[in-house]
């Protein structure tokens, strides 16, 4: 498979359009466009929600073939997806329940303020969470209360010397 700048760009259109119709036109998708490629490239990208939202309304613009492919792939996706949400959330619940503050960073916020909601627009397969140093401890005792173990090694002195770093549980 051979990726041209082609690909990349259609998918900064899609991703510009998406954000904000008023200000940019649809992407511009050349008819000589090779699917089965660009297709390859989007899935590797997660960005085929992206061109499913906006080809949902322009169907045209992509060969039967191709949208069927990139249908069955989003469908598989949310399926996928929709089970980490449920478990976000009850990770949330809990976090909430033991009136621990927390900010939720990058992919699981976005799907709530930038893509409405749509886990095929920002497929996630974990979640970012901001907690206060101070809180780590109930904080871990949050997630192994909801069944979560780490995923990573602590050695003695590891909390004390890297309270940063993320840790990691599955």
């Amino acid at each position: 498979m051979k990726y041209t700048p082609l690909f990349h760009t259609i998918l900064i259109d899609c991703a510009r359009y998406l954000l904000d119709v008023r200000q940019y036109p649809p992407p511009t998708i050349p008819t000589s466009l090779n699917w089965d490629d660009f297709f390859k490239y989007a899935k590797e990208n997660r960005s085929i929600g992206a061109i499913i939202n906006i080809i949902r309304n322009q169907p045209d613009l992509v060969p039967e073939k191709a949208r069927s492919e990139m249908n069955a792939y989003r469908y598989s996706s949310l399926y996928h997806i929709n089970d980490l949400e449920i478990e976000v959330q009850a990770i949330l619940a809990g976090f909430a329940q033991a009136h621990l503050p927390i900010i939720v960073l990058k992919g699981w916020e976005y799907i709530y303020t930038v893509y409405a909601g749509d886990y095929s627009l920002r497929p996630c397969g974990d979640i970012d969470i901001l907690i206060h140093p101070q809180d780590l401890a109930r904080a871990e005792a949050v997630l192994a209360e909801a069944g979560f173990e780490p995923t990573i090694n602590l050695w003695p002195g590891f909390r004390s010397r890297h309270q940063n770093v993320a840790h990691h549980y599955q």
